[in-house]
């Protein structure tokens, strides 16, 4: 599920900015709030 979401992502990424340099400005981006997001979904578990 999580490669399906990066692929999707980088999907959309390649549409929205073409030029390698936005593409991997975007793509660190969304690493980074897809990392954010598991941390916050792993802590809410936890405290479940």
């Amino acid at each position: 599920m999580d490669v399906a979401l990066i692929m999707l992502g980088m999907a959309v990424l390649d549409k929205i900015a073409p030029r390698k340099k936005d593409l991997l400005a975007w793509a660190l981006v969304t690493c980074g709030a897809i990392i954010t997001m598991a941390m916050l979904w792993l802590v809410t578990c936890g405290l479940m």
